[in-house]
């Protein structure tokens, strides 16, 4: 795409639906229940947040705390939206974002101490009714419940396929025993 292209409207909007295959992979792993920044056209979760009850508002972020399934948020992309999603969501129990992986700006020091885990994608994204793949890279920010994220070998394997894995010391990968016969 071409930096003309890029800076087509149509090409800068915030609502462009996450990819799929990424979503029903991660959906493997976390079932979630919730699509926290979402509308009728992109929603991933039969349940989702669009921006009339907006979760920024203290209001829903309280509703939202309470419910006890895993969340999933892609929030909008716009210059300086991160940082307005980031902090509220890294406070949240049970919930993967999906996000620029822009680790030299200032908003991602929150994801780096808020969160329990960081995928780093493997390729770049082409979301879904995008006109092209994404100019920027992308990761998944997850945090546990209270701050711990118990994965089974399975589960980690499924998130090692989607990228590099960065840890903070709240992991715990569970070994699921198998009954000898």
């Amino acid at each position: 795409m071409s930096k003309n292209e890029y800076n087509c409207k149509e090409n800068r909007r915030e609502d462009w639906e996450t990819p799929d295959w990424l979503f029903n992979t991660l959906d493997r792993v976390f079932h979630f229940g919730i699509d926290l920044a979402a509308d009728f056209r992109n929603f991933k979760c039969n349940t989702f947040i669009d921006d009339r009850s907006d979760f920024l508002r203290v209001s829903t972020q309280a509703k939202v705390k309470e419910i006890d399934r895993w969340k999933w948020c892609n929030p909008p992309y716009k210059p300086r939206g991160c940082i307005k999603w980031v902090n509220p969501l890294s406070r949240l129990d049970k919930v993967v974002v999906l996000l620029p992986a822009s680790v030299g700006a200032k908003w991602f020091t929150s994801v780096w101490g808020g969160f329990d885990l960081i995928i780093f994608l493997d390729k770049r994204l082409t979301f879904k009714g995008a006109p092209s793949t994404a100019q920027f890279d992308n990761c998944i920010a997850i945090r546990g419940n209270n701050r711990n994220l118990v994965l089974s070998d399975k589960e980690t394997s499924i998130l090692r396929s989607l990228g590099t894995l960065v840890y903070s010391n709240n992991i715990i990968t569970k070994r699921v025993l198998r009954n000898s016969v």
